[in-house]
């Protein structure tokens, strides 16, 4: 008999909503104010777009690892130069 694995639903939609209620105050309070007291409005806004081109990458960093070749021993820098050694002969 096949045996299959799932996860549980430990959270439901009130502790979501308090997470996110959470996190909005949070960083009002934290985030926003002090860093409009530190760097104004042009220095904000610069972080803002520098952590923006970070998290993109971060993304999209997480997604090509995630791909199923690539987590395969196949897909190793090794095995990948040992192949293109049996390929290329110098």
């Amino acid at each position: 008999m096949a045996e299959t694995k799932a996860l549980r639903k430990t959270a439901g939609w009130i502790h979501l909503w308090a997470l996110g209620v959470g996190g909005v105050i949070s960083g009002n309070y934290f985030g926003w104010q002090t860093g409009l007291l530190a760097g104004g409005f042009g220095g904000l806004l610069l972080a803002t777009i520098v952590i923006a081109a970070m998290y993109i990458c971060l993304v999209l960093s997480i997604a090509e690892l995630s791909r199923r070749r690539c987590l395969t021993p196949a897909a190793s820098i090794t095995s990948r130069a040992r192949r293109s050694a049996r390929i290329v002969r110098f």
